[in-house]
């Protein structure tokens, strides 16, 4: 068989070539879809629906299976990791738990409320907003260049973000793991070519600044808040001139902590005076 349509690929199969997908394309140009217009019937949407469920189920159970081995084999010949890896899930577990409850009672708030998002008779979820408003909502504003979606949190929402945080701070165990997550040098120095390499493409820079800085009311905003905070709070000022002078060699450098200079020693196999 001739290969003057198509070319050999790794399998067996064949590919098209550039020459053979130009012929099709000028073959095609100007035909209409079989399927243009058509709806599928209810009927075949419920059964697409139950097909794409049981695919679903199919792979979750799957996943269950291989999680399961891993840690039946983890318990045998690993048993530290397999703890490691119990708690985990545990602690993934209660997060998945207490997302479901609060989502349980933002819904329930919001049917007491008869807010927008469910009908206060029923309880039913509300229609998605036609497709031409979702989009509207991504699309960037004319006059600032942002998203729609990059929105800023009312003081009530900020409250309650602030009051979760509060609660999960006093948990022991996620305090702990706060304190001791740190980032190696390693990881610094990826994230930090990461950075650069993003900043040198020129869509990157252009989607984060607004024509390559900030626009003349965003400074003056900026500017009279850090005047603000610098005339009412000293803490600030006093830590931005001790840091300027420290950076100008000025002033003696902070003395260390006491965690700091255990470090030290344990790095240098001394004492901690």
């Amino acid at each position: 068989m001739g290969a003057t349509g198509s070319s050999s690929v790794a399998r067996g199969s064949r590919t098209h070539t550039p020459e053979s997908r130009a012929k099709i394309s000028a073959a095609n140009k100007g035909r209409k879809p079989w399927n243009l217009g058509k709806r599928h019937t209810p009927e075949t949407i419920q059964r697409i629906a139950e097909g794409s469920r049981r695919a679903a189920q199919r792979k979750y159970a799957r996943l269950d299976a291989e999680r399961a081995l891993e840690r039946e084999r983890l318990r045998i010949e690993d048993p530290e990791a397999y703890v490691e890896r119990v708690k985990q899930e545990e602690r993934k577990h209660r997060r998945l738990m207490r997302r479901r409850a609060n989502h349980a009672l933002r819904r329930e708030k919001r049917v007491a409320e008869g807010a927008n998002g469910t009908s206060a008779a029923s309880g039913a979820p509300a229609p998605r907003p036609a497709r031409a408003v979702r989009k509207s909502r991504a699309m960037p504003n004319a006059s600032t260049g942002r998203r729609g979606v990059n929105f800023t949190f009312t003081a009530e929402s900020r409250a309650k973000i602030s009051a979760a945080l509060r609660e999960r701070w006093k948990d022991p165990e996620y305090r702990e793991r706060r304190r001791n997550m740190g980032v190696s040098a390693e990881t610094r120095a990826r994230l930090s070519a990461a950075m650069k390499a993003k900043w040198r493409d020129g869509t990157y820079r252009d989607r984060v600044t607004v024509n390559g800085s900030h626009s003349a009311e965003r400074c003056a905003k900026i500017s009279a808040a850090i005047r603000a905070k610098w005339a009412t709070d000293p803490d600030y000022r006093n830590k931005t001139l001790s840091g300027i002078r420290r950076r100008r060699g000025l002033a003696p450098a902070r003395p260390q902590s006491r965690r700091a200079r255990a470090a030290r020693a344990r790095a240098g196999g001394g004492r901690v005076s």
